[in-house]
């Protein structure tokens, strides 16, 4: 009888109320609905807690629009106290004087309220799981404005706090907690039918697509909770809005059950029996659908949500900007600061001009912005306030911009946030972010056509040749092995030559496939080391293609010194006139120390600006830094040195794309180099990475998407002895020569010289502590003195 009259009373409010279309009046949404409203009337603070998709948010939306005082449109709510919202999004940059902002402010406007105007202020804390992991501890003040002190006995103001997780026991335990437990099966077919009662008349039919569901999300994600509820949900929906046929579901399940397993073996492994329901128990066959296709789908669909690619986001942001553009859309890319000093203001701003971008209605795309992803929960919820005006719907949102500001924010209807997840942050997302997105899982490999698929296969082949010894016996291959990461600095099997490939056909789309692949060789050869090259030698490659590019790389592409490749540079820029004026980015990896004498290197050959990355704070010290390089100065080179065993990746991925945007800039704004001498007017761009034969190879990844040049300079200094003087020469040549005396600095006789040296050098190497050993290594070093003593 209780649960009857609980039941009855639930449903009696949510009747009462105006719903948006297509809300599913599931036991949770009621059940939330009236606990909050007997707890807001009452200021007894409640915290809702589930899942994401347990209605928590809706409810909270549905008790906004409905309870409006006298302005109601139900005559009961008429008579209730008019509910007024103060949000806060909690970040996990929220502090806890942003709390006390809140409170302060919903104090002052409950004191407007009256008998003739009942008001009751609300302070609705969102998200609040995120202070679990927060640094600044921003609940720790919430104790006592949640227990006021005597004479009060109740808080001032009611609160509602919404979380997807549990929460610590001494904020939940200040609070009535109404906690949903895990969808079961009747509730989700509940929600199925009200979805799908039209299209799909038997209830097995609709008990099976929400078993298959249960059963996916219990045993078939590799990463927990990466799918969820509200994927679940939109699944349905666009069902709901087509035929449901094999291959609809298809397109369904690939957009909303994306990201991770693909989607033939979801259909095959969970969804099948539901597939072939629906297809009148006849055989069926999973189609592949294109990455490009997907996403194009939800672009295309006005109601879809949001968009979340992932995959390694320096190579992604680029793909993504590109393939928007095909479909003459033009992105604003926001990156998120990698610099130390970068805080409250920053992401302020930040907010500010996501707020800009949002009203323009460009696709906007979002990556490395954790600390205020929560801030934009609202509007990735598609949590809508809709204003029709002339049958024209117009929609609202809210960006928390601090503790009080919370603008509403006109959307307009075409908008698409895309927001780019490294797939190495993946592990450290949670379901509240995961699941407010459509997901897709994006490589290189994805956006590759049959041509370019075929000579990044040439470029493997050809790769492999030169790591491969013409040894014939197995045991000297192996040990003479070396890997592609040796032989091509920052080589990555994922980019390196997929990029490569993309670059160079953009660049040059009329050219035959064996130029194509040609071009695509002599950037890697840039990219090689000199003993890489010279170690080539020793391979099955072809003697005349061998010497071919060891020609190139020695003779035509200046890898002795910074000096001789800009000087070579603007020889080329010079002959070439307005050929390639923008490619003047470049990337030089060296084994140079990083206080090594730029001025030197460069021997006055153009007026220049050199700094170490390290010492910029903010990325606005930085920005301006390359704008007046652009802009104010005469200097025609700016160079940028940075050590990558301390710098990461994505902030040599913001270095670069700052760098970007103002060269683009320059080259647009600056009308001069349509004169008949633009190259007084070139700017050039260089970033030298100093790495150690010791570097971690994932710390630098070679990629050519983004049009940047790249060499590899083993010394920035001019050499004293150019290594082209001692190629094709033996040791016996060398050290017969007068090379050898400036090589060693002195007249006296190698054999001298190697007996002085070799028993401190031998002493130097570790071994194994055994008496065999150490045998052997007094042995091996009196043969080779009684060698020298021979010679």
């Amino acid at each position: 009888m209780f649960s009857k009259i609980i039941r009855e009373e639930q449903d009696d409010y949510i009747n009462r109320m105006q719903c948006p279309p297509n809300t599913a009046k599931n036991e949770a949404l009621l059940e939330n609905v009236l606990a909050t409203i007997v707890c807001i009337l009452t200021k007894i603070p409640v915290f809702i807690i589930g899942e994401t998709g347990s209605s928590k948010s809706l409810a909270i939306r549905l008790i906004n629009s409905n309870l409006r005082g006298s302005d109601s449109e139900d005559e009961y709510f008429k008579t209730l106290p008019r509910v007024y919202l103060f949000s806060h999004q909690v970040s996990l940059s929220t502090t806890s004087d942003d709390i006390i902002k809140v409170f302060n402010k919903a104090n002052e406007y409950q004191e407007i309220n009256s008998k003739q105007f009942p008001v009751i202020s609300v302070v609705l804390l969102e998200n609040v799981e995120l202070v679990e992991t927060s640094p600044f501890d921003p609940l720790k003040m919430l104790h006592t404005l949640l227990e006021p002190n005597y004479p009060a006995i109740w808080p001032t103001v009611s609160v509602v706090g919404i979380s997807n997780n549990h929460l610590n026991i001494s904020k939940s335990g200040r609070a009535l907690l109404v906690q949903r437990p895990q969808f079961d099966m009747d509730n989700l077919v509940s929600v199925t039918k009200f979805f799908l009662a039209r299209n799909i008349e038997l209830e097995s039919i609709l008990e099976s697509i929400a078993k298959a569901y249960l059963n996916y999300e219990k045993h078939g994600q590799t990463l927990p909770n990466f799918h969820g509820l509200r994927d679940y949900y939109a699944l349905i929906k666009q069902l709901s809005l087509n035929e449901v046929t094999p291959d609809n579901i298809q397109m369904a399940l690939a957009r909303n059950f994306g990201g991770m397993e693909s989607s033939d073996k979801l259909c095959e492994n969970y969804f099948g029996d539901f597939i072939k329901t629906n297809n009148n128990d006849n055989p069926w066959s999973c189609k592949q659908i294109s990455i490009e296709k997907l996403i194009d789908s939800n672009l295309d669909d006005s109601d879809a949500r949001h968009l979340m690619v992932i995959g390694k986001s320096d190579s992604i942001v680029n793909v993504l900007t590109c393939h928007l553009k095909r479909r003459n859309l033009d992105p604003i890319v926001i990156f998120g600061s990698q610099f130390p000093n970068d805080q409250d203001d920053y992401y302020y701003s930040v907010l500010n001009k996501i707020t800009l971008c949002i009203k323009t209605g460009r696709p906007l795309i979002l990556t490395d912005l954790k600390m205020i992803y929560g801030n934009l929960y609202d509007l990735w919820n598609q949590n809508y306030v809709i204003i029709e005006n002339d049958g024209n719907a117009k929609y609202f949102t809210r960006i928390t911009l601090g503790a009080c500001d919370n603008p509403t924010l006109f959307v307009p209807s075409n908008f698409k946030c895309i927001l780019i997840m490294d797939e190495m942050d993946l592990p450290l997302a949670g379901p509240p972010l995961l699941n407010r997105f459509e997901k897709q899982k994006v490589s290189i490999d994805d956006i590759l056509n049959d041509r370019q698929m075929l000579v990044v296969k040439d470029l493997f082949n050809w790769i492999n040749q030169m790591l491969t010894s013409f040894e014939s016996n197995s045991d000297i291959q192996t040990h003479n092995k070396f890997t592609e990461k040796e032989l091509f600095i920052g080589f990555d099997d994922d980019e390196t030559l997929q990029s490569l490939v993309i670059n160079i056909i953009k660049n040059n789309p009329e050219v035959k496939d064996e130029v194509i692949l040609e071009k695509c060789k002599e950037c890697l050869i840039a990219i090689a080391s000199p003993d890489g090259v010279l170690r080539a030698e020793l391979s099955t490659i072809e003697r005349d293609e061998f010497n071919k590019w060891k020609q190139v790389y020695f003779h035509q592409q200046y890898h002795d010194s910074l000096y001789d490749y800009f000087n070579a540079l603007l020889n080329q820029e010079n002959e070439n006139s307005l050929a390639n004026l923008k490619e003047h980015l470049i990337i030089v990896n060296t084994s140079s120390k990083i206080n090594v004498n730029i001025k030197f290197c460069l021997q006055d050959l153009l007026g220049y600006q050199a700094y170490n990355l390290s010492i910029f704070r903010t990325e606005s010290q930085f920005s301006n830094m390359v704008k007046n390089f652009f802009f104010e100065s005469t200097d025609q080179i700016l160079i940028l040195q940075c050590d990558i065993k301390t710098i990461n990746a994505k902030y040599i991925k913001l270095v670069k794309h700052i760098i970007e945007q103002y060269q683009n800039e320059f080259w647009a704004k600056n009308e001069q180099f349509k004169t008949n001498n633009p190259i007084k007017h070139v700017k050039y761009v260089c970033l030298i990475f100093h790495i150690q034969q010791d570097y971690e190879p994932n710390s630098l990844l070679s990629n050519f998407i983004c049009g940047w040049k790249r060499i590899f300079i083993e010394s920035l200094e001019p050499p004293e002895i150019p290594l082209i003087d001692l190629l094709d020469k033996s040791l016996y040549e060398v050290i017969n020569s007068k090379l050898f005396d400036k090589i060693v600095n002195s007249t006296m006789p190698f054999e001298k010289i190697l007996q002085n040296e070799l028993l401190w050098c031998l002493s130097c190497i570790e071994y194994q502590h055994s008496n065999e050993c150490y045998e052997n290594y007094i042995r091996y070093i009196n043969f080779i003195c009684d060698i020298i003593l021979i010679k």
